[in-house]
């Protein structure tokens, strides 16, 4: 189903999630930590959803979501942490990310976190379509609207040169 891109340097969290995910048919890969995860995101074309841990070595969870963000603005991000706070759920909700999960969490939770955020996306790839199909169809239509009118003033012209 979803590429899932999972960056925590707990390596039980890492395999916990891993494991829920994989059995929900999802294909998931881990990285230990922000730099390693911000290799393997690379552009982010390769990643349907990417759960990213607040607290790790190197790098924050904050600072790797906003450069995910840089990289692929259309990225989806949840943010996971043992540390929750007000002030850090609504600056990781500013810098992109569409949930906030607070450690230690159950699978069910981080099921619904994933399927929420992947239904959002899909909804938005959808509208999107929707939109490209509508405007190709009105584009054709106007070929052929000009085609008929383009066919019956050169008739007209026609008919003018022969009086």
């Amino acid at each position: 189903m979803a590429r899932i891109l999972v960056i925590d340097d707990t390596k039980n969290i890492r395999k916990m999630v891993g494991l829920t995910l994989e059995k929900e048919g999802h294909a998931v890969q881990a990285a230990e930590d922000g730099v390693q995860g911000l290799e393997l995101f690379g552009d982010g074309t390769a990643w349907d959803l990417t759960l990213i841990d607040q607290r790790m070595p190197e790098l924050e969870g904050r600072e790797v979501a906003r450069e995910v963000r840089r990289r692929d603005p259309a990225a989806r991000l949840v943010m996971m942490t043992a540390f929750a706070t007000i002030e850090l759920a609504s600056d990781v909700l500013r810098a992109g990310a569409t949930d906030f999960l607070r450690k230690p969490f159950s699978s069910d939770v981080l099921r619904g976190a994933v399927m929420a955020a992947l239904a959002r996306s899909w909804r938005l790839w959808r509208a999107r379509e929707k939109r490209r199909s509508s405007c190709s169809k009105a584009r054709k239509q106007r070929r052929v609207v000009r085609s008929t009118v383009c066919r019956r003033v050169r008739l007209d012209c026609r008919r003018l040169v022969f009086i």
